[in-house]
């Protein structure tokens, strides 16, 4: 859930050095062009006409229908060259290459004359409705990305059919985050105990991202709800540069007043512990440092040393209505000084300021960057590096509410750090590299080696003098009761200083993926591609956590290892495009099991191998393309995920680093004992539906869609002679059921300037249910398996964006008009009747609550310059979050 957010206004600059064309994407995101030369003259197709991309050695020849294929080329804008003898030359511009997709470029050539010896120049028009794809997609490319009133990608995300934040999570058609493959540069990007994605990647790296929410290819493994495919940009033979600074002045974060604000009549002791002369005329409601009334004649304080102590330890403990906060964004890309050679690289620092007064941190620091290495081999060959860097050094009090600590300390807490939470600190790293060899025009192979790392850590808070060893909270010297001697709410030993909880648990993990990874793909004709390959990903997990009342911990490294077969092909009728594969995946998580669950650590106790297990996932899309305008689309896979590592048996995925069996130190009994025998989940996906463009710029898409989800996990008990435990089982199952409209309008040039925009809606339903394994284990036989059916209903969401730019003049009235451009982006939360918090009843009748909105607005001007002669952008822009001060609950 977002934190409620007072408007807010920052002043933000951005500047760009664009040194030439946009810079290809990366070697491993492909797509292919497809076509047909046709005589000018007379319409009949041209056999043996060259059609290479230009600048390169790439290219086939027309077959005796005058068709062509070119295969594997890299994610971005080339130029093609047609070329025959007797026909003028024809160069085709901007023909976009997009992730798996087939761009079709039909080309007219006519015969040369002896007067007409130059190039045919023709810009390609990217069509509105890909016909062959077969499943909900989206692409968005570096242009829109930087247009959109936010820098932060998951806001993007979120912004896109089927991608919603429920209850402070992203959820792609009804799963979490951790069932989306995210994939970087075709490596995984995730920390590797519990699937949870690196979502903070630089706008500016950023190439093109595709964002598969139906059914998805077979060479997509490890993720149930989606793909998020990001192509990064690798550097071109020019010099590109790109800035990128904001500024949000303080303000308060949160509706109402401060926490802290002494005027405020909110709470107990405002009205009455604010004032000296309470202290005086009541000595006996407050202690000393002794715990010693002060009407006590041994008290060690006076009443004005006490209304001291009151004042110094009820103040807020991070100053979080007058933090502003900062961003720095820089991209830099171009030749490296060696032939061939080139890169592109980000870095991004980013402050954010408090929403509450008691985090630890003054603020949170958050650094990301990027890195792309390309070396160009001969005869076809290419060798790319890649890596990401993700730091964050924030914690409890950042970027949104926390319910937990509101729900159980609320107020009382507010003048006391949260050790719950403790003090963490993030990283995942991550490096790939990757060698691909175009063989020809049609096959190409490639080997991609990878390693991801994510160290998460939570300790005490530095300074704390009894740290870890804390029992309770540190509390101030109220002890004021009323007339019955009853405890006054608010008034009596409230939480101060370094202590809530007196912590509760402290963790260190450092989790690792190799991963080693590759595949052939090839056109074997006009009609068929098929790509084949392997994935085998090797864990090693070393982790230590430690929990208190009682205390108990685990500190060991993991094993798991994993892999994958897999092949897709492609078939192109024309009417008919078909996606047909099949992928096979092995999972071990190479550990043991305790036999005996009553008394897993006895003499006498025994443990065995875990399984090994294995699924065949068969994937089905198919596109019908009715017209130029006009397709069906329909999709069908079944899908296989591991589970989560962290999640074996605490019952609660959040304690991070609950990859446990969890031993009571005092008994040596478990208090959590791992299940490493969980089955995979399953989910089997379906959709259909239709797309159609309408007046050259606007698509409307109607989707359909239903997941059967199975071998989910649920916490199971298991009662013993010895005491009570926890485990993991599978049984539980689910279903979703939605359906999706959007309407998209592409960035479109007018006379009066360019136009684009979004709209689109989701309604969705789903059911939890129960069977299998049961809930409650106990020596006697008994087993306490309830079943049936909970209907999940989800709140509708309405998005809308809207992109606008004058167009670009000339002398000082152009000058002056020309270059402004906004962006709107707008979202809405409606209520649902279905669910009790969205509606209240009075006399009889049902009201239901208003929408929570938000809208985001950018307004920028762009002066175009030119700088040793190479052209240049100054942007400065204002943006505004929040634009209309709306309260809301859900976003």
């Amino acid at each position: 859930m977002r934190h409620l957010l007072a408007r807010s206004l920052s002043l933000l600059v951005l500047l760009g050095l664009a040194v030439g064309a946009g810079a290809p994407a990366s070697a491993q995101s492909r797509g292919k062009v497809a076509g047909t030369v046709t005589d000018a003259a007379t319409g009949g197709p041209v056999p043996g006409v060259n059609v290479v991309v230009d600048g390169t050695t790439i290219g086939t020849a027309t077959d005796a229908d005058g068709r062509y294929v070119i295969a594997n080329l890299p994610v971005g804008d080339v130029d093609l060259r047609v070329t025959f003898i007797g026909y003028r030359p024809v160069l085709v511009q901007d023909v976009g290459i997009s992730t798996g997709a087939t761009t079709t470029i039909d080309v007219r050539i006519e015969p040369a004359t002896a007067e007409l010896g130059d190039d045919v120049v023709v810009t390609a028009d990217r069509p509105l409705v890909e016909r062959d794809n077969t499943t909900s997609s989206v692409r968005i490319e570096t242009e829109e990305l930087l247009a959109r009133p936010t820098t932060e990608f998951t806001e993007v995300l979120t912004s896109l059919p089927g991608v919603d934040v429920v209850n402070g999570q992203v959820r792609v058609r009804g799963g979490t985050l951790d069932e989306v493959a995210f994939v970087v540069d075709g490596a995984r990007a995730r920390n590797p105990l519990n699937h949870n994605p690196y979502t903070r990647i630089n706008l500016s790296s950023i190439q093109e991202v595709e964002v598969i929410t139906g059914s998805f290819n077979a060479e997509y493994g490890e993720a149930q709800s989606g793909v998020v495919n990001v192509v990064t940009k690798e550097g071109t033979d020019r010099l590109e540069l790109y800035i990128d600074g904001r500024y949000e002045p303080p303000n308060q974060r949160h509706f109402g007043t401060s926490f802290y604000d002494r005027s405020s009549a909110d709470y107990w002791e405002n009205r009455n512990a604010r004032h000296l002369d309470w202290w005086i005329e009541n000595p006996d409601q407050w202690v000393d440092p002794n715990g010693t009334p002060g009407v006590d004649p041994r008290s060690v304080w006076t009443a004005e040393e006490a209304y001291q102590n009151y004042l110094d330890t009820h103040e807020p403990l991070s100053d979080y209505t007058n933090t502003p906060t900062y961003q720095l964004e820089l991209g830099v890309g171009g030749p490296l000084g060696v032939p061939n050679l080139t890169g592109f690289g980000t870095l991004k620092l980013r402050s954010e300021a408090p929403v509450f007064g008691n985090a630890y941190r003054d603020e949170g620091l958050f650094a990301d960057g990027t890195l792309k290495l390309s070396y160009r081999l001969p005869d076809g060959m290419k060798l790319v590096g890649s890596a990401f860097y993700g730091r964050e050094e924030a914690g409890w009090g950042f970027g949104g509410t926390d319910y937990f600590w509101a729900l159980n300390y609320g107020v009382d807490g507010r003048y006391a750090y949260n050790d719950f939470a403790g003090y963490p600190y993030a990283q995942t790293n991550g490096q790939t590299l990757q060698f691909s060899h175009a063989l020809s025009a049609k096959t190409l192979y490639e080997i991609r080696a990878g390693r991801v790392q994510a160290l998460r850590s939570v300790g005490v808070f530095p300074g704390d003098s009894l740290g870890f060893d804390a029992s309770d909270a540190t509390r101030d010297n109220l002890r004021a009761v009323d007339a019955d001697g009853t405890p006054v709410p608010g008034g009596y030993a409230n939480r101060v200083g370094y202590h809530t909880t007196g912590y509760f648990y402290r963790y260190d993990d450092d989790n690792t993926e190799y991963n080693v990874e590759g595949y052939v793909s090839s056109q074997v004709n006009t009609f068929w591609q098929i790509k084949t390959g392997v994935d085998v990903s090797y864990y090693v997990l070393d982790h230590f956590n430690e929990s208190k009342f009682p205390t108990r911990f685990d500190d060991r490294t993991y094993r798991p290892y994993q892999g994958a077969l897999y092949a897709q092909n492609k078939f192109e009728f024309g009417g008919l495009i078909v996606n047909a594969g099949l992928r096979f995946d092995v999972y071990n998580p190479n550990d043991t099991l305790y036999v005996d669950l009553f008394e897993p650590f006895g003499q006498e106790a025994q443990r065995e191998e875990t399984s090994v297990y294995a699924q065949l996932s068969p994937r089905l899309g198919v596109s019908h393309p009715i017209d130029s305008q006009t397709k069906l689309h329909f999709s069908y896979g079944h899908f296989f995920q591991r589970p989560a590592f962290n999640d074996y048996g605490e019952g609660n995925d959040e304690v991070l680093g609950s990859l446990n069996t969890f031993i009571v130190q005092e008994t040596g009994l478990p208090w959590v004992l791992a299940n490493r025998d969980l089955r995979p989940r399953k989910t089997v996906a379906y959709e259909v539906g239709i797309e159609r463009s309408f007046f050259d710029a606007v698509v409307l898409d109607l989707t359909g869609y239903y997941k059967d989800i199975r071998n989910t996990i649920r916490t199971i008990t298991i009662e013993t002679p010895n005491g009570i435990y926890r485990t993991n089982g599978n049984g539980d199952y689910a279903d979703v059921r939605g359906i999706e409209a959007s309407v998209r309008m592409v960035p479109t040039e007018y006379g009066w300037g360019t136009l684009g925009g979004y709209v689109n809606g989701s309604l969705q339903q789903g059911i939890y249910g129960r069977s299998g394994a049961p809930v409650v284990i106990a020596p006697d036989g008994v087993r306490y398996a309830p079943s049936g059916d909970f209907v999940d209903h989800r709140n509708p969401y309405l998005k809308a964006g809207l992109y606008y730019q004058t167009p670009t003049g000339s002398g000082l009235l152009g000058t002056l008009l020309g270059g402004w451009g906004v962006s709107v982006d707008y979202q809405a939360v409606l209520p649902n009747e279905q669910l009790r918090q969205d509606f209240f009843l009075f006399e009889g009748e049902k009201y239901l609550r208003s929408a929570d909105q938000n809208t985001d607005l950018r307004a920028r001007k762009t002066f175009e310059a030119t700088v040793s002669g190479r052209p240049a952008r100054l942007s400065p822009y204002l943006e505004v979050r929040n634009v209309f001060n709306d309260r809301w609950i859900f976003l």
